[in-house]
């Protein structure tokens, strides 16, 4: 094998290791629901959230290998989104009743 392709065993141990720090912050994130942490049980399950979607596209779908275009169309994914949750929430606020 080149240097360029990674063996068969190393992405699957890599994708058993991303699979196992998934599944420990959701059992973070599941536990903290059940915990009475008062104003600290959202941002705990937030953090976790978001950590679990940066490693999934960062490991998962390799975006740090990708070319530029990819990672600036995954970007911009990401700020639509934004832009759609501060509307979407700037609706509800701004709603009467």
């Amino acid at each position: 094998m080149s240097a360029e392709q990674p063996s068969r065993r190393a992405i699957i141990g890599q994708a058993l290791v991303l699979w196992a720090v998934l599944i420990v912050l959701l059992a973070i994130a599941a536990v903290t629901a059940h915990i009475d942490l008062a104003p600290f049980n959202v941002p705990i399950m937030l953090v976790a959230a978001a950590i679990e979607v940066a490693l999934v596209a960062v490991v998962g779908m390799e975006l740090d290998r990708s070319p530029a275009l990819l990672r600036l169309a995954a970007v911009t994914g990401v700020i639509w989104l934004v832009i759609m949750f501060t509307l979407s929430f700037s609706d509800f606020l701004t709603r009467a009743g």
